[in-house]
């Protein structure tokens, strides 16, 4: 909940940006599109740690240097030194504490069964930050400073999330030995990902890093329409909160009404909102239910995702091979609020690029649709046992 703000905290952070550094849009996306870079490229070497040495290490680690990530922002006079922060620092620490490391841990706890339930349930953390977290950081800038608001939540990462992970965070101990004793070799990893259902959930998962762009934009954005600086700061909190709900009903439906339908839902509603964003000028009402389509079912998309890595890989080469879908994830990720950027840049205005996001999520529904397991457990021995899972 904590290490997760993160992100959304940069939607807020951008107009004081704007308005201290008079920068273009272009490079005001820098820093968030290096951190989407940086968190891309390293977690496939934070999932192959989770792998060999379980992620409670990991998720530590990576606590830490998010807290130096926001500390060293809160000093930066230029943009390299917020890229710095934000974009690498911020960026690396994700892969080792984000959704991914977490998401890893709760799939070893729980079975087939319950496993979408529960990772709905912690995806739903991410999005439901900014609903307390939004605000509070809202209210520290415009009282302090954004400097205030950047140090102080890289000390509170410092004196409360990172003591709370110490103390709770642990993996199962049959996982952990398992693990250790016998981990999938590259051979095996390059078997499970060209099987035609995890290459379909990787082109996927392009489609969903590439929606990233509406992250850091949501203020901004709903400026342009006519809101005010705090009605776009309350649709990061919109965000987050049909983001949570989305994670939690996504998890739920995902092991009553199946992977597959499930996974493909979420690409279709979230591609109906962003096409409303691009098409529509609208008022705060409207604009806020836009964005709940938009960016509601977004960690639903990544908790059936996550579940299914899981399910088809197996514990013991699962976190290697999250990593590496995510490379591919964080790619779109970084291009998306990028060429966004340059597209306001040119147009004015950032319907032109929700427009594209749109057709894209669409089409996404297409390999979204071919995820299904070629068998329930395809190799015995590559799988782990998924009692009760629906997986289409």
């Amino acid at each position: 909940f904590f290490a997760a703000f993160s992100f959304s905290s940069y939607s807020l952070f951008l107009p004081e940006f704007l308005r201290e550094f008079h920068w273009n849009r272009s490079d005001v996306a820098i820093p968030f599109s290096l951190s989407m870079i940086a968190w891309g490229i390293t977690q496939p070497v934070a999932g192959a740690l989770a792998d060999a040495r379980g992620t409670r290490p990991v998720i530590l680690g990576g606590i830490l240097l998010m807290a130096l990530g926001f500390i060293v922002m809160s000093f930066a006079q230029d943009l390299w030194q917020i890229a710095l922060g934000f974009g690498a620092l911020i960026g690396i620490a994700s892969s080792a504490c984000g959704s991914i490391s977490f998401g890893l841990l709760i799939s070893k706890w729980f079975t087939g069964a319950r496993r979408g339930s529960a990772m709905g349930i912690l995806q739903a953390a991410t999005p439901a930050s900014p609903i307390v977290l939004a605000p509070v950081v809202f209210l520290a800038m415009t009282t302090f400073g954004w400097r205030f608001a950047a140090l102080g939540l890289g000390l509170f990462l410092l004196v409360v999330t990172f003591p709370l992970a110490y103390l709770k965070i642990h993996d199962p101990e049959t996982i952990t030995s398992a693990a250790s004793e016998k981990r999938g070799t590259w051979r095996e990893v390059l078997m499970v990902v060209r099987r035609p259902p995890m290459r379909n959930l990787f082109i996927s998962r392009f489609a969903c890093g590439f929606s990233f762009l509406l992250i850091p934009v949501l203020a901004v954005a709903g400026m342009e329409s006519g809101l005010s600086q705090a009605q776009g700061a309350l649709a990061v909190s919109v965000y987050g909160a049909s983001s949570a709900v989305g994670a939690v009903a996504g998890g739920l439906a995902a092991d009553h009404w199946g992977r597959v339908r499930t996974l493909v839902a979420t690409y279709l509603v979230r591609g109906i909102g962003a096409l409303a964003l691009g098409l529509f000028v609208m008022d705060a009402l409207w604009f806020y239910l836009a964005v709940a389509l938009a960016a509601g079912p977004i960690f639903a998309t990544v908790a059936v995702n996550n579940v299914q890595v899981f399910e088809m890989a197996g514990a013991r080469r699962a976190g290697l091979i999250l990593g590496l879908g995510l490379v591919l994830h964080q790619v779109a990720a970084a291009l998306g609020p990028y060429v966004s950027g340059l597209i306001f840049d040119w147009t004015g205005t950032y319907r032109i690029s929700f427009l594209g996001l749109g057709v894209v999520l669409l089409l996404a529904v297409i390999p979204a649709s071919r995820t299904k397991p070629e068998a329930p457990n395809v190799q015995p021995s590559l799988a782990v046992p998924s009692v009760g899972t629906k997986l289409d």
